[in-house]
């Protein structure tokens, strides 16, 4: 059977309308979606936030300089207003 020949049974069509519908408020009702700028990395810990206390910062960045001689991975840490 076609897809037409589907649709012209009327459990199928309220099913593709329930589909649309309900795409149609995926769309639309979700937020946008906004940028945030990266802040400039002037370290491994870039606090712009001002949310960590200095102890840890200093603990992020001993961990990360650790994982960075062990690796050769460069991590980094940011936080933003």
């Amino acid at each position: 059977m076609s897809i037409r020949g589907l649709l012209r049974e009327p459990s199928a069509r309220a099913f593709a309308l329930l589909a649309l519908a309900f795409a149609a408020f995926l769309a639309f009702a979700a937020p946008p979606a906004h940028a945030v700028d990266v802040p400039y990395l002037t370290g491994r810990v870039v606090d712009n936030a001002e949310i960590l206390s200095a102890a840890t910062r200093e603990r992020l960045t001993a961990v990360m300089k650790a994982h960075e001689e062990a690796t050769g991975n460069k991590p980094s840490a940011a936080t933003s207003c």
